[in-house]
This record gives structure tokens, sequence and C-alpha cells, in this order.
């Protein structure tokens, strides 16, 4: 049992470390790093199309350690490091320690788990970890109905809805698993639960005031969900949101489920049947139904495999459970180093790709632009494209304060026209009565044309 648990604290410290190494190999920031610079530089009740947790989280840890490579990484590196442990923690109250072990390493084979939410992804990030707490919370409900379980459930809701908006989707599996599941109407049907709704309610008022007091803010997420899912009216309205989820779950799962089916074919394990369902079964059927239902009514075309890794990550259990193994060590061995092999392999990548000259983002400096605007404005304020222009810029000066185009949770008075310089790119314009004063040619990753402009009244 203490060997299991050490193997877990090993791959998760490892994790953390190479999550940490990896941000400084990078010239530039990621996408959600620049977001993560440049929304932390204001304590608001709500940012962009997310929810505001990660970022406030992000600025204590900016006060902790300023503004640097170590604090942006060093968040996600809890993050996903606490996501092992929590994980491993509820899969033991499902079953036996070496398969909860299997479980938690086999996430490795998930390529948006071990890629893009180790490397990159931040409000994803978070939600992995509260959606793993929040069942571990449930488990422990259905041993014990204490107090203290219906306390922490109520802040995890809240914490969850604060984290990332289709944690509701899970919380709409949940309500179907009261209908289906017996043992979990005991927990409900108490008392208790209203100090869990009282809890999670108290905590999450000021940011959903904060978002329906004003329409933009609801509108400017409807239009990025739009965008993102392609949603749009279809001929046929149920076919292609259900051919978006399948597609979804294929290029999430498909190396994990490629790999069991061999070992199925080679007889290395055999399928168990089970005679009964559990509540966890239960509600995974309760979460695809859910997420059918939402992608059916949105007319979603279009499924980040993202958006489905918090919601899904659990429900490996489920198929673990239906196979018994042959030799259950071996594999446990084999899961372990080929978990650390990938950490190696994602820390090292970057440096590979600079010296093997593969371009990308990661490896293109924002520093010309830093300096061009430091040159020609050192006194005004700066507004740039967007929030990955604005945060790189000011990740490399942080105590300017910044503003990128078109930021609806910025107040209009915040940017002074008539003292600010705007940046935009050669096909982009700036509002009437602006003139041009600098350029930077051939920038960044793309190779953008940079237009600097003023206003007339400042000359």
């Amino acid at each position: 049992m203490k060997n299991i648990s050490s193997r877990i604290l090993i791959v998760a410290i490892l994790s953390g470390i190479a999550i940490i190494l990896i941000s400084f190999f990078k010239t530039s920031l990621e996408l959600e790093d620049a977001e993560q610079a440049y929304y932390s530089q204001w304590f608001k009740w709500g940012y962009d199309d997310q929810p505001p947790l990660y970022t406030w989280i992000q600025i204590l840890f900016n006060k902790l350690f300023g503004l640097s490579r170590f604090s942006l990484a060093g968040l996600r590196a809890i993050c996903f490091a606490g996501t092992l442990w929590v994980g491993y923690q509820f899969a033991k109250t499902q079953v036996k320690p070496s398969l909860a072990q299997l479980a938690v390493l086999s996430w490795v084979l998930i390529p948006v788990f071990i890629d893009f939410n180790f490397r990159r992804l931040s409000h994803t990030n978070l939600m992995c970890l509260v959606v793993l707490a929040t069942l571990w919370i449930i488990a422990k409900l259905y041993e014990q109905q204490h107090l203290k379980w219906y306390v922490l459930f109520g802040v995890a809701l809240a914490v969850g809805m604060l984290t990332k908006y289709n944690y509701m989707l899970f919380v709409g599996a949940l309500v179907i698993l009261v209908a289906v599941d017996k043992n979990s109407r005991r927990i409900v049907f108490s008392w208790r639960i209203l100090l869990s709704l009282a809890i999670c309610i108290l905590l999450i008022t000021p940011h959903f005031w904060w978002l329906f007091s004003n329409f933009e803010n609801v509108e400017a997420i409807q239009t990025s969900v739009a965008e993102k899912a392609q949603a749009s009216q279809s001929i046929v309205p149920i076919l292609s949101p259900t051919w978006a989820l399948l597609k979804g779950f294929l290029n999430m799962l498909l190396p994990l489920l490629l790999l069991f089916s061999i070992g199925l074919v080679f007889k290395k394990w055999r399928w168990v049947r089970m005679h009964s369902l559990t509540w966890l079964d239960k509600l995974y059927l309760a979460q695809i139904t859910i997420l059918f239902i939402a992608f059916a009514v949105l007319e979603v075309h279009k499924v980040e495999r993202r958006w489905l890794l918090p919601l899904m990550l659990p429900y490996v259990l489920v198929l673990l459970k239906r196979i018994e193994f042959q030799h259950t060590d071996r594999v446990m061995r084999i899961a372990f180093w080929m978990f650390c092999t990938a950490i190696i392999v994602q820390t090292v990548r970057t440096p590979v790709e600079r010296m093997l000259r593969i371009d990308s983002a990661v490896h293109h400096s924002f520093e010309p632009l830093r300096a061009k605007l430091s040159a020609v404005a050192p006194e005004q304020q700066w507004v740039l494209p967007d929030v990955t222009y604005a945060g790189s810029v000011r990740f490399l000066q942080p105590t300017k304060e910044v503003f990128f185009w078109k930021d609806y949770t910025v107040e209009t008075k915040a940017i002074d026209s008539a003292k600010a310089v705007f940046v935009t790119k050669s096909t982009e314009r700036p509002p009437t009565h602006f003139f041009k004063i600098d350029s930077l040619s051939t920038f960044g990753y793309r190779s953008d044309t940079l237009v600097f402009w003023r206003k007339t009244a400042a000359e």
C-alpha cells in the first residue's frame, strides 16, 4: 500500500517539477499563460468568457512570487500534481489500491491530458482537480453522512462553478444520478444538504451577480461558445451533435481504447461481467446523457477534447473495473515507467524542437514589440491587438498596465485614447481620427506587420 502511494506521489512531484522546467525553455508564453499575465493585473468579479477563480489564485501567486514563469507555471504544476493525487484518493474508494494506481497512470494514454493539460491549460487543469475532488467527497458521503462532508460538498460545488462554466454539465449529471440511484437520494434528502447549497450559493453569488447584471457579459460568453463549437442550425439537428460528441470521445480516448482492445485480443487481460451498476457507473451514463442533450440543444458541430477531459477523466475507472489482469504488478510497473517517460519527453520537447528548428509560437519573443513600445511611447498607455499580445508584453514589463482592443471587462474610462498608443495588425485599423506613428514588420510566429497609432488630438 505504501509502495503504491509512493509511486503516485513520485509521479505527481515529477510532473509538477517538469511543468515548471518546461516554462523556462520557452521564449514566449503559451496562450493561457499570456491570458493570466494580462487578467491578473486586476481583481474583478469576472474575466472574459471564463469564471474568475483561476485568475484570483493567479493574482495570489503573483503577489507571492511576482509575475514570472515560476508563478504562472507553478500554479499549473500544483493543479496537475493535485489532479494525480486526488484522482488516486478517489479511485481508492472504488477499487483496490493497485487498480486505483493503474487508473491514474493510464491517463498518460489520453493525449489531451498529458500534452495540453500538462503543458498549457489553466482553467481546464483546475477543473480536472475540482471534478475529482467533488467525486471523492461524494464517495465519502456514500460511506458516512457526516456534516464535514456536506460542508466540503458545498465548497466543491462553488469552486467548480467558479472554475469553468461547463462544470454545470457535471452538476446536471449529479441531478440525474439522484433520480436513478436510491442511495444518492439518502444523501440528498437530508437537512445537511441545505447547508451545502447555502455555502455554494453564498460563494458564487458575487460572480453571477456581476455576470447577469450586464447583458454584454452573457452575450460575450454565448458568442465565444458559438464560435468554439461552430454552433449553427443544421438540416439534421441530432446527427451533427451526436457525431461531434462521438468524434470528441474518439479523439480523446483512442490510444487508451486501442491498448485495452489489443490486450483483450491477445488475452493479456479478460473482460469481467458486472452484475449490477455502481453509483459511478450510473453517473457515467448520466454524464453522457447530459452531454448529448446539451450539444443537441446548442447545435454543437465541434467538440474540443479539452471540454470533455474534466468530465470524462474519472470514468477510466468504469473501464478498468471490468478488466481482470493476469499480471497486475507487471502492468502497474509498465504504466509507472510509461508515465515517467512521458514526463521526460514533454520536458525535453521544447528545447529539442528549437534545436531541430521546428517552428512554434513559443519560440518567438515579444521583446521587439515591448522595446518598440518603450521607445515610441514610454509614458503612454499601451493597447495591444489581443489578449496574447497584451499578456506577453505585460509579462516582459510587469510594472506597466496594458490593455487589448475590445476587452469588454475593462471600464470604458480606463483607456484614455488621447494618452494611449494603439497597436494593430496591418489588416486592422483603429477608430477614425488616429494616425500612424510607427510600424514593426515580420513580427512573431505569423510574421505579422504591426502598426502603431496615436490620436491626432494628442499631438
